[in-house]
């Protein structure tokens, strides 16, 4: 191997683990990625114990477990993303020592976050809770989103604060509004919006597809502008 390919082979393997880093840990929750990869290893072992003929383990099948691997991380974002109900599910799962607890929700303010393909807007809250006779106020931040497409939408900051002030007042109607709170340190909770099994408008999926339609939308007009230039080139001469 010449230095340049290995000097761009080390260059590549820095980029992916930079990407990893940013969407497995900073993006994304990382308890995700250790459910993708423990599915992976069990579809793996699924496909390669029923093959007729056994073959020792080899880089081939390291590929293929990290295919199915991601392939699952994928499909567990979405469903993630796109699932208030499953976010609450896993955090009840993997936080046995929080109970659900009565309280009362107020808007401490709307805003947008504007920020190259990030655009939404979203709602903070203060919100209360009584256990054992004490009453504990806490803050959470950004606790309903609603993602809006710049070319589509309209994006003005009203119309974006107003989409998750109407739609996180019915959710104060409908006290669908879920409050967990640490056994041990009541002090200590964790606030979800809803519980509802699906929700587009506030999912990173929806950003994400707004994104690529975006991108597809800027090649094509490309594309057009070149071809009408090119038939009037050809016309004049």
């Amino acid at each position: 191997m010449s230095k340049k390919s290995f000097l761009e082979n080390i260059a590549g393997y820095i980029l992916l683990a930079a990407a990893g880093v940013f969407f497995i840990v900073i993006w994304n929750p990382f308890q995700l990625a250790i459910y993708s990869l423990f599915t992976g290893a069990v579809i793996f072992l699924i496909f390669y114990i029923r093959q007729p003929e056994k073959q020792p383990l080899s880089k081939h099948h390291l590929r293929r477990y990290l295919f199915y691997t991601g392939v699952t991380y994928f499909l567990v974002v979405v469903l993630y993303s796109l699932s208030p109900y499953l976010r609450l599910k896993e955090f009840q799962w993997t936080h046995p020592g929080y109970h659900t607890v009565q309280g009362e929700v107020a808007v401490s303010g709307y805003g947008v976050y504007k920020q190259r393909s990030n655009l939404y807007g979203f709602v903070n809250v203060d919100y209360s809770y009584q256990v054992n006779g004490h009453r504990y106020q806490q803050h959470q931040k950004e606790v309903l989103k609603f993602y809006s497409f710049p070319i589509f939408s309209n994006t003005k900051t009203e119309y974006l604060s107003g989409q998750v002030a109407r739609r996180f007042s019915r959710l104060q109607q409908q006290e669908s509004y879920v409050i967990m709170v640490n056994d041990r340190q009541p002090d200590r909770s964790r606030f979800f919006s809803s519980a509802e099994a699906f929700y587009w408008s506030g999912s990173a999926l929806k950003n994400f597809l707004a994104g690529i339609l975006f991108m597809i939308i800027i090649f094509a007009m490309i594309g057009l502008f070149a071809f009408l230039f090119r038939n009037y080139k050809t016309g004049k001469s």
